[in-house]
C-alpha cells in the first residue's frame, strides 16, 4: 500500500482518528512507510529537525493551553548551553497545573504553564526565553547555565539581568543554581565561545574583563574588540572561524592587529584550540599579555 492511496487532504502529520473519518482504512494505516511518532497519529516522514518532532507532537494533543518547555524550547529558542536535538530525544511539553499532564513516549510532560509566559517561534508554542533558561537550571550545569543566561543579554538584546531574577521564585527546583548563575552573567558577551573564554579566565584568577568594548585612542576610534582590562589597557579577542581565511580578510585582521598595538594598546587573539584541555592555553596568553601591561596577582 503506497502513501498516496491516503485520502487527500491529510496534512504530513495526522491522528489515525482523522483520517479514519476522511475513509482511511485500518490496511493503509498500517502502511510500513508511514511513521508512527506517538500513540494515535501517523506521519509521513521521520523528523530531521526538532521544529517536525514538536509538529508530530503537537499534531496529537487535545490539551489547551498547551507549549513546549525546557530542553525543546531551549532548542527551538537555539538557545546555546543545550546540546543539539537527537532524534531520540525526550521532547518537553508543558500544560495548565490543573490540566492533565501530556503522557506519550519519548514526552515528559510538565506542569505549571499559567506561571510563564509563552510566545511563538516558527509558529511552534513555546515556554518565553528567560522563562525556559529558568527552567533549564535544573537541567544544565552552571557554566552551561551561565552561557545560556549571557546569550540572553548579548549586545542586541533588549532583555536584562534583573528580568532574569525577577523570573526565580524561592523554592522552585534549580533556584539555587540560578543564583549562583546570575551572579556570573554579564551583558554583552556576543558569543557562547567569548563566555567560555571568560568564565575560564576569571576561574584561573585572572581579572574580569569588559565585553565588547571601543578602543580609542587620541586619533580616533580604532576597533572594537570582546574583551578589554581598561586598567591595564589590554584587550583579547576570541576568533571564532573554524579556517582561517586567505587573501583580503587575513590582510584586514593582521592590519587590524598592527593598528590595535601601534594605538598603546596590548592585544592578543585566541581561537577554540587554545580553550581546550585541563589548564587551557588561553590562561597562560592573557596573564602574559597582563603582566607584561602591569598586571601583578
Amino acid at each position: 500500500m503506497r502513501r498516496r492511496d491516503l485520502p487527500e487532504g491529510l496534512p504530513a502529520t495526522f491522528r489515525v482518528i482523522d483520517a479514519m473519518a476522511r475513509g482511511a482504512t485500518r490496511g493503509q494505516l498500517r502502511n510500513p512507510e508511514l511513521h508512527n511518532p506517538h500513540h494515535g497519529s501517523r506521519a509521513r516522514d521521520e523528523p530531521t529537525c526538532v521544529e517536525e518532532a514538536a509538529v508530530q507532537l503537537l499534531a496529537t494533543l487535545t490539551q489547551h493551553p498547551v507549549a513546549l518547555c525546557g530542553t525543546t524550547a531551549a532548542q527551538i529558542h537555539r538557545m546555546p548551553g543545550v546540546a543539539d536535538w537527537a532524534p531520540d530525544d525526550v521532547l518537553h511539553v508543558m500544560t495548565r497545573t490543573m490540566s492533565g499532564r501530556v503522557r506519550r513516549k519519548r514526552v515528559e510532560g510538565r506542569r505549571g504553564l499559567e506561571r510563564r509566559a509563552t510566545t511563538l517561534v516558527n509558529g511552534l508554542p513555546v515556554t518565553d526565553a528567560v522563562d525556559t533558561w529558568r527552567d533549564l537550571a535544573t537541567e544544565l550545569p552552571l557554566d552551561d547555565l551561565i552561557i545560556a543566561g549571557d546569550w540572553l543579554l548579548g549586545p542586541r538584546s533588549t532583555r536584562s539581568i534583573d528580568e532574569l531574577s525577577a523570573a526565580l521564585r524561592p523554592g522552585d527546583r534549580g533556584a539555587a543554581r540560578a543564583v549562583a548563575a546570575l551572579k556570573e552573567i554579564r551583558a554583552g558577551s556576543a558569543s557562547p565561545a567569548e563566555t567560555r573564554t571568560r568564565l575560564v579566565l576569571v576561574g584561573a584568577g585572572l581579572p574580569e574583563p569588559e565585553l565588547n568594548v571601543n578602543l580609542v585612542s587620541e586619533s580616533g576610534w580604532v576597533a572594537n574588540v570582546d574583551m578589554y582590562w581598561r586598567r591595564w589597557n589590554y584587550a583579547l579577542d576570541y576568533d571564532g572561524r573554524h579556517h582561517r581565511e586567505r587573501g583580503e580578510q587575513l590582510d584586514r585582521d593582521l592590519d587590524r592587529e598592527r593598528l590595535i598595538r601601534a594605538s598603546g594598546f596590548g592585544y592578543d587573539r585566541v581561537s577554540n584550540k587554545h580553550l581546550r584541555g585541563d589548564r587551557p592555553e588561553v590562561i597562560g596568553i592573557a596573564s602574559r599579555g597582563l603582566r607584561a601591561a602591569g598586571w601583578r596577582p
